[in-house]
């Protein structure tokens, strides 16, 4: 999947670009592809929803040293998302509504002398309901993201003939509604770690 995903970007045109951040503040350019596991296999341009809210109102003021550009990018960031079944383990009450005979006490007859009263006993049918717990395990499909970092070989800016390295020089894997975010910020916040395989090919 590594290389499918390389080969796709060197295919992708250049043409469009992101909003151009300011320079000066500048000192890490990268784009950022998306690579859905519903979409096949097919890298496009861009970020997830909780990406770019992110990277938009937090990551922009948090680190400002980060910015996007396709012109000046020396990073690709793909961000790989998928579902994932998971089971869950939870109690369920459940219950029914069934007929019986219900026995009642309609009256007491009158009693004569040295005669003890006798209740008078009723049989019928009423409704009941039963209810009991019953433990039931559910597959819940929950998204997972992972956030891959290649650098271009030479250093320079990415162009459309540019090559990347093999194997990415940084990776973060986020789980559940924000994964895609989670696993953008993690990159960003150690982003020194990258330099332990820069040299890498």
């Amino acid at each position: 999947m590594r290389f499918a995903i390389t080969a796709a970007l060197l295919l992708v045109s250049t043409a469009t670009s992101f909003a151009q951040e300011r320079p000066e503040s500048c000192n890490t350019f990268f784009t950022m592809y998306l690579y859905d596991q519903r979409s096949g296999l097919i890298a496009t341009r861009g970020m997830t929803r909780d990406q770019s809210q992110w990277f938009q109102n937090t990551a922009k003021q948090k680190y400002p040293g980060f910015c996007i550009s396709t012109e000046r990018a020396t990073y690709v960031m793909v961000t790989v998302r998928w579902m994932e079944g998971q089971g869950q383990t939870g109690t369920r009450t459940e219950s029914t509504i069934t007929s019986g005979p219900d026995t009642s006490v309609t009256g007491e007859p009158s009693s004569g002398p040295g005669q003890a009263s006798q209740p008078m006993w009723r049989a019928q049918l009423g409704r009941m309901v039963a209810a009991w717990q019953n433990q039931a395990k559910d597959i819940v499909r929950e998204p997972h993201a992972t956030v891959l970092v290649f650098a271009t070989k030479d250093g320079n800016p990415l162009s459309a003939t540019a090559e990347l390295r093999a194997d990415p020089v940084l990776q973060a894997k986020g789980v559940g509604k924000t994964a895609g975010r989670d696993a953008l910020e993690y990159v960003l916040k150690n982003w020194n770690m990258k330099l332990a395989g820069k040299g890498r090919e």
